[in-house]
Order: structure tokens, then C-alpha cells, then sequence
């Protein structure tokens, strides 16, 4: 039974969705009723308008190989170590500073289970589109918004981890690492080397605090029965990850 499920319905492509028994509009499809998927399991096949698609269990890179549509902010290759270095787990309580189009908040809700996520932007139509999404893949019950400047501080402590993604992280940074639990993770994402090196000549006026600066580059291979060789093109510099952790 799929009730309240996230799905993915695989053909040429992946499309994903929430099984919440609405008719809800599926980029690529249409409007679909999702109450055709409750009875079923994963690896069923199903037909819609005169296509066979099977039910699968989405990870991450479907979800937001889905979102693929608008502009993209923190690249996937950088998603995968960003959230892994940053420790949080399902019952996280976690702190996002600037939404954007919605890659990194959909990915940290993707992770959390019963833990809880509040993104600040001083954007609101960022922040409602994005909840739109969060909607779409049921995910809306795990995530708070709110409509703030970095700078005027964040409401919460305790926290496991923060995720930075505004072009200066280091307004109010000494607060934000008062907020994080012992351990807990600081992390920017920041285009520009002098952010960084603004970033850290913050750092260094607190002695105790120590970062480490990540840069992730990545290439594909192409194979065939004759071949297999790197491609001629990669993916290079997006940004520049600075993790710092809390004594």
C-alpha cells in the first residue's frame, strides 16, 4: 500500500509524487489522481494515457532531477557532501539561511524524519513557491519559513547544524554558532574566494574556532565496447563549502 508514500513512475524519465489521494499536476503528465496508486507496491507496473510506467522508490537525485525546471542554486554534486559533513539525521532540528530555488531545502527534508527544518529569506515568493514544492512531495509538515534578514538573528538554538547560502555568511556569525548544539556544524556556501577569505578573516579574530574549506569538482566517464575514457567536459567550480564546527 502506498498511502502517503513518495513515488517515482519510471519510464523514459522519473517523474515523483506524493500519494495523498488528490488530483495533483505532474510537470510532464498532467493532472494525475493519486488515488490510482494506494493499492498498489512498488514494482508494479501501471498504465496511464496509454503508457506503462513502474512504480519505484525515489531517491534524492529523482526528486530534484525534478525541480530541474526553474534556476538551480546549490549544485547536486555539492549537496551530497554538504549534508553528510554536516551530521544532521532524521530527528534533527536544523537552521537554512537563504532558500533560493529550494535544491538544498528539499534535500534537507528529504533527510528528516521527525526532525524539523526553518529556512529564513527575505525573499517571501521564494519562500511560497518553495512550499508549493515541500507541498507537492509531502514533505510541508517538516519545514517553517520565515520572512528575515540574516543580519537582525535567527530564533532558534540547540541547533544541529546551519546551512548558509547568502552572500555574507559572516553578518551574524558569532551568534549563529551560539545557536549551534556542541558539534554542531556552520556551513556556507559561498561562489567567490574572497567571501571565503572574508569569512575566515572573521574566524580568525576567534582563535578557537578552525575551518575546512571544500571545493568538488566533477567529471564523467564514457564508456563502449571500444571505449572508456574520461569526457572532455566536467562540472567545475560551483562554490566553495566552509565547514566549522561548534566546541
Amino acid at each position: 500500500m502506498l498511502k502517503n508514500q513518495l513515488i517515482g513512475l519510471k519510464s523514459d524519465k522519473i517523474y515523483v509524487l506524493h500519494v495523498n489521494g488528490k488530483r495533483e499536476w505532474i510537470n510532464g503528465l498532467g493532472v494525475i489522481d493519486t488515488s490510482i496508486f494506494i493499492d498498489k507496491n512498488f514494482g508494479d507496473i501501471i498504465n496511464i494515457l496509454n503508457f506503462d510506467f513502474k512504480i519505484i522508490k525515489p531517491n534524492l537525485e529523482d526528486i530534484l532531477s525534478n525541480l530541474e525546471k526553474g534556476t538551480q542554486g546549490i549544485n547536486k554534486k555539492d549537496i551530497g557532501t554538504i549534508i553528510m559533513k554536516s551530521g544532521i539525521k532524521g530527528d534533527s532540528r536544523v537552521v537554512e539561511i537563504g532558500i533560493g530555488s529550494g535544491f538544498l531545502t528539499i534535500s534537507i527534508l528529504f533527510y528528516l524524519v521527525s526532525g524539523k527544518l526553518i529556512s529564513y529569506d527575505i525573499s517571501r515568493k521564494n519562500a511560497e513557491n518553495v512550499m508549493e514544492i515541500a507541498k507537492h512531495f509531502g514533505m510541508e509538515d517538516k519545514w517553517e519559513f520565515k520572512i528575515r534578514d540574516f543580519k537582525d538573528g535567527i530564533d532558534e538554538n540547540n541547533l544541529d547544524a546551519i546551512f548558509v547560502d547568502i552572500p555574507e555568511p559572516w553578518l551574524n556569525f558569532e551568534n549563529s554558532m551560539k545557536a549551534l548544539k556542541p558539534g554542531g556544524m556552520f556551513i556556507a556556501y559561498l561562489p567567490n574566494i574572497t567571501q571565503v577569505r572574508e569569512l575566515l578573516n572573521k574566524i580568525e579574530r576567534q582563535e578557537y574556532y578552525r575551518a575546512e574549506i571544500i571545493e568538488i569538482l566533477e567529471r564523467s566517464w564514457t564508456y563502449g565496447r571500444k571505449e572508456l575514457r574520461p569526457e572532455n567536459f566536467g562540472l567545475l567550480h560551483t562554490s566553495f563549502i566552509v565547514f566549522i564546527r561548534s566546541l
